[in-house]
């Protein structure tokens, strides 16, 4: 009678494990290629630049904390600003009007909820009405934050004639 013979199962291993090997491997491979990159150029006489150093360990990426000088608490503001604007004819950018925005502070702009179509923004008037410059669009409801300077800095274009944005920025 023949003796009945089983492969064992592979290896416990998790996606996790898996993609850290075939990580290694390119590694291993790369390594490979830099050390006969290295070996032809020494005997073409330049001198070795490449010095193989281990890869490291694969593991959790451990980030340590923001030290105090990172980031600068802003105080409090005892007031804010809002306003809108409506773009006149669409296709034609207008610019919010100027007012300085404190450093530090963001300004939010807001489609308008009862827009019919999308809002377009950008830092110039040129840039409104180039599809690949423009931020590429608000639906009506939807917000952004910018850190600009001057409310100024802001174009606005809008689909529809008539649509448009509110604002609102701490002063």
């Amino acid at each position: 009678m023949q003796e009945k013979r089983f492969n064992p199962p592979p290896a416990p291993s998790t996606p996790r494990e898996a993609i850290w090997r075939e990580i290694e491997e390119l590694i291993a491979g790369e390594r490979a290629i830099v050390q006969r990159l290295d070996a032809l150029l020494s005997r073409m006489g330049y001198p070795s630049v490449v010095t193989p150093t281990p890869a490291p360990a694969p593991g959790p990426v451990i980030i340590p904390p923001p030290s105090s000088t990172t980031f600068t608490l802003l105080p409090n503001r005892h007031a804010f600003m809002t306003g809108q604007k409506d773009v006149a004819t669409a296709g034609k950018a207008e610019q919010l009007d100027g007012m300085p925005i404190p450093n530090g502070y963001t300004l939010i702009i807001i489609a308008k909820p009862g827009n019919t179509d999308n809002i377009y923004i950008s830092g110039d008037q040129s840039g409104v009405s180039d599809t690949l410059r423009r931020f590429d669009a608000l639906q009506p409801g939807l917000a952004v934050s910018l850190h600009v300077d001057n409310l100024s800095a802001v174009w606005v274009d809008a689909a529809v004639s008539g649509e448009g944005i509110s604002w609102l920025v701490e002063v």
